[in-house]
C-alpha cells in the first residue's frame, strides 16, 4: 500500500525513500466541517511511523493544543513490535486511538503522536 500526500502524483511511486518516514497521526472520525454540539463526543484515528519505531504516546487537544488528554491504544498485544535491526528504516508501526470526552463549545480539535 502506498499512501500519498494530497498534492502528490503517482509519478512519485517509483522513488526510493532515503529517509524515515515521519510520526503522522490522523483524526477520522471528524471532517473539517463537522459541527458537533455541545456534549459527549469520540474522537478517535490512527497514527503511523517509520524508521523502525513504534508509537509510544497519542494525545488530543480540544483547545488548539493548549491543553492534552492521552487517548487510548488499540493495538494486538499478541504481535510484538519488531524493531528495525537492520538500520535500513524500512521499517512502520501503526496503531488506533479513540478518547471520548466531553465538548462545551466551538473548539479546534487536534492530535499528536510520539514514537
Amino acid at each position: 500500500m502506498n499512501m500519498l500526500f494530497p498534492l502528490s502524483s503517482e509519478s512519485i511511486l517509483g522513488c526510493v525513500q532515503k529517509n524515515a518516514q515521519f510520526v503522522q497521526c490522523v483524526i477520522c472520525s471528524l471532517e473539517d466541517t463537522t459541527t458537533i454540539t455541545p456534549g459527549k463526543v469520540s474522537i478517535s484515528g490512527y497514527a503511523a511511523s517509520g524508521g523502525g519505531r513504534g508509537i509510544e504516546r497519542l494525545d488530543v487537544s480540544l483547545d488548539g493544543g493548549k491543553t492534552w488528554m492521552e487517548a487510548s491504544r488499540f493495538q494486538k498485544s499478541d504481535i510484538p513490535y519488531t524493531a528495525d535491526t537492520n538500520g535500513n528504516g524500512d521499517k512502520w508501526g501503526w496503531v488506533l486511538f479513540e478518547v471520548t470526552t466531553e465538548i462545551q463549545q466551538s473548539t479546534e480539535i487536534i492530535a499528536k503522536a510520539w514514537s
